[in-house]
This record gives C-alpha cells, structure tokens and sequence, in this order.
C-alpha cells in the first residue's frame, strides 16, 4: 500500500508540474483560449462568464501585479488544490489494472495534456467543488443539512460557465445512494427545485450574454496583457455572438449533420476507446444496494447523459463535454467503491491476468502508456476533423 501511495502521490505532483508548465505556456503566448477564457471580466457591467476574470482583475490591481501573472499565481493554486483533492479521493479506492486503465483514459486526468488546445479550463472549478462534496460525504460526521449548502451554492457555479448547468443531476447521483428511503422524495423536491433555480439563472446570464462594447471593454481592460486578437478571436471576442454562430460569425445550427461518415466513425472509436476502463469498471463491479444495482446506476447515468444533450448541440467542443462526464462518473463511482457501495467482483480468469500484470510491471506500465497515448482527437466535432494516432501526428 505504501508504494501504491508513493506511486499516486508523484503522479499527481508531475501532473501539477505540467499544469503550471502548461498555464505559464498559455500566459507568455498570451493564448487566445486557455488564457482568454479565464479574463472575461464585469469591467462592461455583468456578463456571463465574467466572475472568475474579474476576481483575477481585482487580484492584479490589489497586489500590484500584471494580469499574466495574476493568472498564473490563480491557477496554479487551482491547479494544485483540484489535484490534492483528486489525491485524497484515489488513494482510498480500490487499486487494480481497471481502476489503473480508468485513471489513465486519454480524456481523463491526462486530457489537457494529450488534446492540443484544452489546456486547464473553467470545469476545473466544478471538480474542485464536486470532490469537495464527495468527500465531505464521506465524513460521518458530516451533517445531513450541508448537503443543501452544497446543492443550492451550484447556482452561483453557472457565473463562472454556464455549460455546468447540464450536469447538474450528477450532484443527486451519490445521494440516490446513501439517501435513506424514507428521504427519497424530499430529495426529488430539492432537485426540481434546484433546477428551477438554475434555469433562472441561465436565463438571466443570456439575457447577459455580451455585446460588442463588452468585449470592447474586457479587452482594453487587460491593456497590453490582453489574450492575442482579443476583439477578433475567442471565448472574449465570441461574447457578442448569439447561440449557434461560430467564430465568424455563421450559422451552425446542426453542424454535427455536416460531418461526413468517417468523422463520425473516427470519434465514434475515439469516444469508445476513451470510456473502455469505465465500462470495465461496472461490468466486474457490484452495487451493495438495496434500492440501486448496476442497472438502475446505467439507465441514471443514461438519463444524465440526455439532460447533457443541448449543450452538444449548441456547441462544437464535444472532447470537452465528454471529459466532464468522464470526470464526473469516475468521481462518483470511486466515491461509492470508498464507501463500499460499488465492490470489484474479479473471476478468476480476470483475477489471474489482474496479478500477472502487477507482477510484470514493465509489461503493464507500457500497456499503459500505449493506451493513453495512442489515439488522438480534437477537443471539438466538425467535418473537418479527424481521429489521428498520436504517434503519426507528432511525426508530422
């Protein structure tokens, strides 16, 4: 157990060490995406997406420091809290070649890095904010009221990006768990509750959603700090368009249509290859439920995955919607592995290939690092994009 611990523990320190490589990357070259969209600020008033840039703006002028550097300092201090976290949940989970294959999927942990272009994005904070509740839950002593403190603080999560709002059911999945029966309606209540409430406030952030002087604004804000073409390209500059217009501004409604059969086969095989460990997570694991098993836990998990669906429709970067359910569905099943809920169940064909990997660590360290690396996709669906191996397009 203590070199299974050293193991996750220099993993997690290396990954933070290519985050703050990564973020300090993005800052210097004052990149459009993974820069920008951190600095969208009230400088024009409210706007959507504006909460996480202005308290960076606020930080750079209380300490007298720039813009870039402000950033770095904020999200490496994101970066390093998120990854602790993620630390102290995996370190109670049950360790075998599935749970080892889930931790090392391409659109998992390793994701910002392997997919050009994702970089360390705004759902960090939803991570942050769902593994605190994960592991506040597993405290016995953790109140039955600080439940509601969490779910009803998740509005608030839409100033920062208003994409969370379609995984908001994932809140209620653990509760459905360790919620007794007799709870089980007022739990219903609070999630239709909830959910008005969050609908609110996606109403009133597109009644907010930006204009031409916003983005204006935000950019003459950060002076010579500004992310490159800011008026002119990027989460800043997209401010001002409506829903379903790409970065110039045309129509994409029903862009996914335009794609023709081998995008769709190739990420079709990208998502499938990526969400493989998962599937072998539930099929040699048990529910020890009396009310949920494993089916009733697929047909929720299908059920959050249709609640998601608007959002693929409004917007290209599907590597990233797909990411975010990834993350959310390993939180929350490590989560009931710890609280003994979810129980590996290994035959004894599995559990011999499980023992010969661990004996022959070379062996399964490669395994690993082939699978992890071998396929690569955009962080976004077009018709222009297609599945690449990583090998073949580094060569190029």
């Amino acid at each position: 157990m203590i070199s299974e611990k050293k193991y996750l523990s220099t993993f997690f320190f290396l990954l933070f060490l290519f985050s703050v490589i990564k973020l300090t990357d993005n800052a210097i070259n004052l990149d459009a995406w993974e820069y920008g969209e951190w600095l969208i600020n009230y400088q024009e008033g409210f706007i959507r997406r504006g909460l996480i840039g202005e308290l960076i703006f606020n930080f750079s002028n209380l300490f007298k420091i720039n813009i870039q550097f402000s950033f770095i300092i904020v999200l490496t201090f994101l970066s390093a809290f998120y990854l602790y976290k993620c630390y102290l949940l995996f370190q109670k989970v049950t360790i075998n070649f599935i749970s080892i294959f889930v931790i090392f999927s391409p659109i998992f942990l390793l994701f910002f890095l392997i997919v050009n272009g994702v970089g360390i994005r705004k759902e960090i904070i939803f991570y942050i904010y769902y593994l605190n509740f994960l592991i506040d839950l597993q405290n016995k002593n953790f109140k039955k009221k600080f439940y509601d403190y969490y779910l009803f603080l998740f509005p608030l999560l839409l100033l920062i990006h208003e994409s969370f709002f379609f995984y908001l059911p994932y809140l209620f999945l653990p509760l459905l768990f360790i919620t007794p029966k007799k709870d089980k309606k007022i739990l219903i209540k609070k999630f239709f509750l909830l959910s008005f409430l969050s609908i609110l406030m996606i109403l009133l952030l597109y009644n907010f959603r930006g204009t031409y002087e916003h983005t204006l604004t935000i950019c003459e804000s950060l002076g010579s700090y500004a992310p490159i073409r800011c008026s002119e390209w990027g989460p800043t500059y997209a401010l001002q368009h409506d829903l379903l217009k790409d970065q110039t501004n045309k129509d994409m409604n029903f862009f996914y249509l335009q794609a023709n059969l081998k995008s769709w086969f190739g990420y079709l095989v990208y998502i499938l290859y990526a969400f493989f460990p998962l599937f072998l997570y539930l099929k040699y694991g048990k529910f020890k439920s009396a009310i949920f098993n494993k089916k009733y836990f697929k047909f929720f998990l299908i059920l959050i995955f249709v609640w998601s669906l608007p959002l693929f429709h409004v917007a290209e970067d599907w590597s990233r919607w797909f990411s975010m359910h990834y993350h959310l569905i390993t939180f929350s099943l490590i989560f009931l592995n710890i609280i003994n809920i979810h129980k590996f169940h290994f035959s004894k064909k599995i559990n011999k290939l499980n023992n010969f990997l661990f004996k022959n660590k070379t062996i399964f360290i490669l395994m690993v690092l082939i699978y992890t690396t071998l396929l690569s996709h955009e962080e976004y669906f077009s018709k222009d994009v297609e599945l690449q191996i990583t090998l073949l397009k580094l060569i190029q």
